[in-house]
């Protein structure tokens, strides 16, 4: 299940790196992140390990996620995976545009064991359905244009 979003920012890249780049400042701005912390000794590198709490409705999940990729200023993977077998890549990638900076999101749920008629639900919410409420990448231009 892919969800795919982006978003032209009013600042320099840099800016919006800061918070992007920082796995444990995405409760900042993350629309389903409740908190976020370093768990491993190296921070903002390949390896780098955070508990990521995210809530779905009502229900709380914490998340081993793990820094996967990252060109520093330009691009950061994380690898998401809980104790449910439910995994999730999310992807943020940054580009000077004229302007500012245009960021995309990217999140690829991988959830094996989810049955065929709930993965068709969510294909249909995400094909045809509308973000009620601030997006991740809203929250995240409000955050960074008000500074």
């Amino acid at each position: 299940m892919l969800h795919q979003d982006s978003i032209v920012i009013d600042a320099p890249s840099d800016r919006v790196w800061e918070y992007v780049g920082s796995p444990d400042l995405w409760s900042l701005f993350h629309a389903k992140v409740e908190s976020s912390e370093l768990t491993s000794s190296q921070s903002g590198r390949i390896g780098s390990v955070y508990t990521i709490v995210f809530c779905m409705g009502s229900q709380t999940m914490p998340m081993r996620c793990e820094i996967i990729d990252i060109r520093p200023g330009a691009m950061i993977q994380v690898l998401s995976t809980g104790s449910d077998s439910i995994a999730a890549e999310l992807t943020y990638s940054l580009q000077d545009v004229e302007g500012g900076t245009r960021i995309d999101e990217r999140v690829n749920v991988i959830a094996p064991k989810l049955n065929i008629f709930i993965r068709a639900i969510f294909w249909l919410i995400e094909r045809f359905g509308s973000p009620v409420g601030e997006t991740t990448l809203m929250k995240l231009k409000k955050l960074v244009e008000e500074e």
